[in-house]
């Protein structure tokens, strides 16, 4: 999940000397969307530089050196967007020609699991063939982060440590978010916090409307049965019957409503951008960056954004709740309700 400490056991990945004598480990940061950029970076952290400019040459860079030594592939996916995995699938075809000379490790927000591929088998068969949840941090390991804060930001009342520790449910970023709260003597505001709530809206962001409904309504019978539940129970959003972070029972209905399931995943990130924003006009730009993520410029299409705004609003009308979208031409989009 979103805060989960993936780029930081990343950047663990990349600081410690981990190549052996018979394996060599190459850091992938896939933030710039750019995977010859990344190589070429990764490359260099190993002391061993290439120039390369398409992924033919990065094929034959890998294959040369799997001929010494097996290779394996750290990537870090960025967070958020439709991210661009096509490369996944020229993954496979390397593996099936290298065998067990190319091997990888990927660490990936949840969203992973509600993004759309053309070669959903090959992705599959990448990506989520067998994953390790990274879970909210246990009471011991909370207390040691806030050591750790202690020494780095600076002392806060002993009282408080209890109520971060209970409310962050050990998301590594609400601890953090909660600790400059106490630090500022602001804990008991925390509802009000702006990082906070753009921490929450990311890791409600990364969940398909089924699961987000799921979460909205922990308390039926038999949701604990569904397929739902447990998937969000393994990756730790849910625990012991519960939304893991007290704090996340506050915004759930932000973020959840009963009409929620007729969207699909990027229409509800759209929708809620717009009511977030309501009663303001948020602009093409913002929706696109919404759509799209880090490869907004590069992916950015003005019918699939035409074709969004056209799909949000039809199924507003069809359905009984008290939003419309409307148009302000040259300016963007707004959401009105019944009542305005």
């Amino acid at each position: 999940m979103f805060d989960s400490g993936k780029n930081y056991m990343f950047r663990l990945l990349v600081t410690e000397d981990l190549n052996l004598k018979d394996t060599l480990f190459i850091p992938l940061d896939l933030s710039s969307g750019d995977i010859i950029k990344a190589f070429q970076t990764g490359s260099s952290l190993i002391r061993s530089s290439v120039e390369i400019e398409n992924l033919d040459q990065m094929w034959e860079e890998i294959s040369s050196r799997s001929k010494q030594r097996s290779v394996v592939l750290a990537f870090n996916l960025p967070y958020g967007g439709e991210q661009d995995l096509t490369f996944f699938t020229t993954l496979y075809s390397w593996k099936n020609l290298l065998r067990d000379k190319l091997n990888w490790i990927i660490f990936a927000n949840y969203g992973i699991f509600n993004c759309k591929v053309s070669d959903r088998s090959a992705f599959d068969k990448v990506v989520l063939s067998n994953v390790t949840p990274i879970l909210p941090l246990d009471k011991k390991s909370s207390e040691i982060v806030i050591d750790n804060y202690n020494k780095y930001f600076g002392p806060i009342e002993k009282s408080k440590r209890k109520k971060i520790i209970e409310l962050s449910g050990g998301n590594p970023g609400f601890l953090k978010s909660l600790y400059l709260l106490a630090q500022q003597k602001r804990l008991d505001l925390w509802e009000h916090d702006e990082q906070l709530q753009v921490r929450i809206k990311k890791l409600f962001d990364e969940l398909s409307p089924k699961e987000l409904s799921t979460l909205a309504n922990l308390e039926e019978q038999g949701k604990k049965e569904t397929k739902n539940f447990k998937q969000l129970e393994k990756f730790g959003y849910i625990y012991h019957e519960r939304l893991f972070s007290p704090i996340l029972d506050k915004f759930i209905s932000r973020y959840y409503t009963s009409n929620t399931n007729m969207f699909s995943s990027t229409q509800l990130k759209v929708f809620n951008l717009l009511r977030e924003k309501y009663p303001q006009i948020v602009s093409r730009d913002e929706i696109g960056r919404t759509m799209w993520g880090a490869r907004w410029t590069q992916e950015y299409s003005d019918w699939a954004l035409d074709r969004m705004i056209h799909e949000i609003r039809n199924k507003l009308k069809k359905s009984s709740n008290e939003w419309f979208l409307k148009t302000k031409r040259d300016l963007g989009y707004f959401l009105t309700k019944n009542r305005d």
